[in-house]
């Protein structure tokens, strides 16, 4: 069961664009008999609505194969994050927590009122444009807000529940200098207004925009790579599709086979942490009702673990890793990442680009959701900027880089201190050997 409520303002060229708000609530039910699973999702919290979507669930899973990894997960002890018993007699575990009570209210502790929120978009869009007539236009600007609680109940015990809460910030903008025309977007997502900080998010789109003019391709050829933190999480987010756990046993994963073994150069390692303060999706509760956790994935370039629900853990006699996710009431539980990061490195951002003599840094992509998972294998369009000498040199447009993630994680010789977070996905700077880039 769940309840949430979320509104959004816009503000565009002058002027107010869109001011909504919205409430809902609803539940799902999901049954397993036999080893088949059964799922049902609907708008009706009241008792007979409940029932009906159990009897749905149970018609839905006379249609489904069994599987005798399929169970729900159990009540935990305090002090543990073992929810997996073998269905041999076992001892259950106990101590979950009491059953909730229902409705539930969650508002976020610090709601600005609408008129505060468009006063604030007209200062930004101000900011936005002031200094530079090259600056043409803001196309959109908007906040955006959401909040609720979720309980999870299941007839082995459970009975857990949880607040949540998330805002947002997302810009658009126009340059142009001479012929040329560009746009760059931006954005920024934390659990409270007092956390966002939508000012440096218009600055970097800023400074991205200014240099962006007078861009040219590179020459073909394998160079060295610099990413940026805000194309190191497009990185990391590829990355992370591949260790989820239903992937690897359905065999839709480059790292299906690859435990215990390199999969990095050792300065990579890669954090799962549903528990990080202040990170979007930590939380007490997985979408199972298990208890989140901080799980290792790769550790000094060796793959330590994959991220698992209940049942891909029963599939490997494993316990699950807290990493059960839903997109939304209508789809059941599966393995997904909560704040998935590239941990940083000792070196400053100016240390890494002073110990490079030339180097590509690549500030922006476009494609990485066509990758292929199961091969690793990616080609992305790109922009940036020529490093030269430790120095930003002139701006690049109009390249392909193409190569397998890997094999990219592999020739990773230098990670900066400077990691950044944009929404459940971080990464710092971090430098390649080589690429392959397909320019002029």
């Amino acid at each position: 069961m769940e309840e949430e409520s979320e509104r959004e303002i816009s503000w565009g060229e002058g002027r107010a664009k869109n001011i909504s708000s919205s409430i809902g609530a609803g539940g799902s039910v999901r049954v397993m008999k036999g080893g088949r699973q059964g799922f049902a999702s609907g708008t009706d919290g009241s008792f007979h609505g409940i029932r009906a979507l159990f009897e749905r669930a149970v018609d839905s899973a006379k249609a489904t194969f069994p599987d005798r990894a399929r169970c729900l997960p159990r009540p935990f002890r305090k002090g543990s994050r073992t929810l997996l018993e073998k269905d041999t007699g076992g001892p259950r575990a106990g101590g979950g927590p009491c059953a909730p009570s229902w409705p539930f209210r969650s508002d976020l502790s610090d709601a600005r009122s609408p008129q505060t929120l468009v006063a604030r978009l007209k200062t930004l869009e101000r900011r936005a444009l002031m200094g530079d007539r090259r600056i043409k236009k803001a196309l959109n600007l908007t906040f955006h807000e959401a909040g609720g609680v979720q309980a999870i109940v299941n007839t082995c015990g459970m009975a857990v529940a949880e607040p949540w809460s998330a805002v947002s910030f997302t810009a658009e903008i126009l340059g142009a200098s001479g012929h040329e025309t560009e746009t760059t977007w931006g954005s920024a997502e934390r659990r409270t207004w007092a956390e966002l900080n939508p000012e440096s998010v218009i600055d970097d789109m800023r400074a991205r925009l200014q240099s962006s003019f007078g861009a040219r391709p590179l020459r073909s050829g394998g160079w060295p790579v610099i990413f940026s933190p805000r194309v190191g999480v497009d990185l990391v987010d590829f990355f992370s599709q591949t260790v989820l756990a239903d992937a690897v046993q359905k065999g839709r994963s480059c790292l299906a086979g690859r435990m215990a073994k390199k999969v990095g150069s050792p300065l990579i390692t890669m954090i799962d942490d549903g528990t990080r303060a202040g990170g979007l999706a930590s939380g007490v509760w997985d979408d199972e009702g298990v208890p989140k956790q901080r799980t290792v994935v790769v550790e000094g370039g060796i793959l330590r673990s994959f991220l698992y629900d209940t049942v891909t853990a029963r599939r490997v006699q494993g316990v699950s890793t807290g990493n059960a996710s839903r997109p939304g009431r209508d789809a059941p539980p599966s393995p997904g990442v909560t704040n998935f990061y590239l941990a940083e490195g000792p070196l400053s951002r100016e240390a890494l680009y002073h110990g490079t003599p030339r180097a590509f840094v690549v500030r922006d992509v476009i494609g990485m959701h066509t990758a292929d998972s199961v091969s690793g294998d990616f080609s992305v369009g790109a922009s940036g900027f020529l490093l030269e000498k430790g120095r930003p040199g002139h701006a690049v447009r109009g390249v392909t880089l193409s190569g397998n993630v890997l094999t990219l994680f592999s020739h990773v010789d230098a990670v900066a201190d400077d990691l950044v977070w944009y929404g459940t996905f971080g990464a710092p700077t971090i430098r390649v050997t080589s690429l392959s880039v397909g320019g002029s």
